[in-house]
């Protein structure tokens, strides 16, 4: 999931009333993060850590798909952890990004999901390899280059 599919709808438990807090069970939070599609139509069912596991850095938690709460302990109050999001390139729900979003227009995204790291480290490995081959290769030692295309079928199965 990349950061121009959903928005965050950040959420500051000290604004919603007693009831609200029960009702959505964040008692004892003190900011709450709602992911949702882009058009606000349903909470995204899945766990936006996985993708992006560098909110868990700055002390997001995530306790259930699509909603993550910022700790007591955390050190940034809403607006700031807003301004840090919007930095890192994710996109806030009602913000300029989110409306031009919503109708039509593109955001580029500032971080690519874990997912296409993954996939982008096992390309550069592959191409590493393969240069190594065709050098193996050009010394003739046959044997080393054998070894290091099996390495590079693996790696292609793997992707």
């Amino acid at each position: 999931m990349r950061q121009n599919e959903f928005v965050l709808k950040i959420i500051s438990v000290k604004d919603l009333t007693d009831e609200e807090q029960e009702r959505l069970n964040y008692k004892g939070e003190r900011i709450i993060i709602e992911v949702w599609d882009v058009q606000c139509n349903f909470i995204i069912d899945e766990k936006i850590t996985e993708f992006y596991p560098q909110l868990i850095k700055i002390g997001l938690s995530e306790f259930s798909e699509g909603e993550l709460s910022y700790s007591n302990s955390g050190f940034l109050r809403a607006q700031e952890l807003k301004e840090l999001l919007e930095r890192w390139g994710f996109i806030l729900y009602g913000s300029d990004k989110h409306l031009s979003l919503k109708f039509g227009g593109e955001v580029e995204c500032k971080i690519k999901p874990k997912y296409d790291l993954e996939v982008q480290d096992l390309r550069d490995e592959v191409k590493e390899l393969e240069e190594s081959m065709n050098k193996a290769i050009e010394e003739e030692d046959y044997e080393r280059a054998a070894k290091i295309r099996d390495e590079i079928k693996s790696k292609n199965y793997e992707a």
